[in-house]
C-alpha cells in the first residue's frame, strides 16, 4: 500500500452520482435503497471505474494489497452502514475481491472519541505513516492505531503477499542496474521496455522502499553498490 493521488472526476459523472445520491437520502430505508440501487455496472459509474483504473498502481493493481487485479468499486465508508456516502467519489476506491470481499467486507473500526476511520486510506492518508516495509521478510510493520487495523483487516501480511513482496524486492535489486548498463550501452529501446515492465509490477510499494532506503543514511548498508550507482546514472527510476 502506498499513497496515490485522487485524480478529479467530471463533473457530469459528479452530478449522476449526486442525482442517485439523492434519491437513496430520500428513502425511508436509506440503507435498502442504497442496497437497492448500487451496482457496480451501472452506465454512471463507467467513469469511476476509469478514474480508479488511472489512479491504480502498476496493472490496475488493487489499493490495499497491490497483489491482485482491483476490479471492485470498494466504498471506504461501507455502503451498508454509511447509506449517505453510497454513491461519493471520494469513497471510492479500487480493490479486489480477496480484500474487497473477502476481508474487509463492512468492518470499518473508528476511533471512540471522534469516529475518525483507524483504516488506512490511500488516498487521504500516506500508508509509510502508519506501516513500515521490512523488505527481508516482505512485511508490514505498524506503526500507529491505523496500521495494526489495516494489517489485520486487510490481512496484508498473509503469506503469498509477504513472498510477492520479497520476489519483487529480488526483481528490483537485479534489474535496476541492468537498466542502468542498457541506458550507458545506448540500448534506449531495451530500457524503456524493461523501465515499463518494472512499473507495471505488483507491490509498487517495493519500488518506494528501494528509493527511501536510497535516501537514507543507512543507504550503503543495504543496497548493494551496483544498485546505488545506477540511481545516482538514471535519476528517472525515482518516477517510476
Amino acid at each position: 500500500m502506498r499513497r496515490l493521488a485522487r485524480i478529479p472526476l467530471a463533473q457530469s459523472a459528479i452530478d449522476q452520482l449526486s442525482t442517485l445520491q439523492a434519491r437513496v437520502d430520500d428513502a425511508e430505508d436509506s440503507a435498502a435503497a442504497a442496497k437497492s440501487l448500487w451496482r457496480s455496472d451501472r452506465p454512471e459509474l463507467r467513469p469511476v471505474h476509469e478514474a480508479l483504473r488511472e489512479m491504480a498502481s502498476g496493472r490496475t493493481r488493487c489499493m490495499y494489497c497491490e497483489d491482485n487485479t482491483g476490479v471492485d468499486i470498494e466504498h471506504f465508508w461501507p455502503k451498508s452502514r454509511f447509506p449517505a456516502r453510497t454513491f461519493d467519489w471520494m469513497n471510492y476506491l479500487l480493490a479486489c475481491p480477496q480484500c474487497n470481499s473477502n476481508y474487509k467486507r463492512a468492518k470499518f473500526p473508528r476511533t471512540v472519541a471522534t469516529g475518525e476511520p483507524l483504516l488506512v486510506d490511500p488516498t487521504v492518508d500516506d500508508p509509510s505513516d502508519h506501516v513500515v516495509l521490512t523488505l527481508r521478510e516482505g512485511l508490514f510493520e505498524p506503526m500507529s492505531a491505523k496500521g495494526v487495523f489495516s494489517v489485520d483487516v486487510f490481512h496484508l501480511n498473509r503469506p503469498d503477499l509477504r513472498i510477492g513482496r520479497r520476489d519483487a524486492w529480488t526483481k528490483l535489486r537485479e534489474l535496476v542496474p541492468r537498466y542502468a548498463a542498457l541506458r550507458r550501452a545506448g540500448d534506449d529501446d531495451r530500457a524503456d521496455l524493461l523501465a515499463a515492465a518494472l512499473r507495471n509490477e505488483s507491490f509498487s510499494r517495493v519500488r518506494l522502499a528501494l528509493i527511501e532506503i536510497a535516501d537514507s543514511h543507512a543507504a550503503h548498508l543495504i543496497l548493494p553498490e551496483d544498485v546505488r550507482e545506477a540511481l545516482d546514472a538514471c535519476p528517472e527510476i525515482r518516477d517510476w
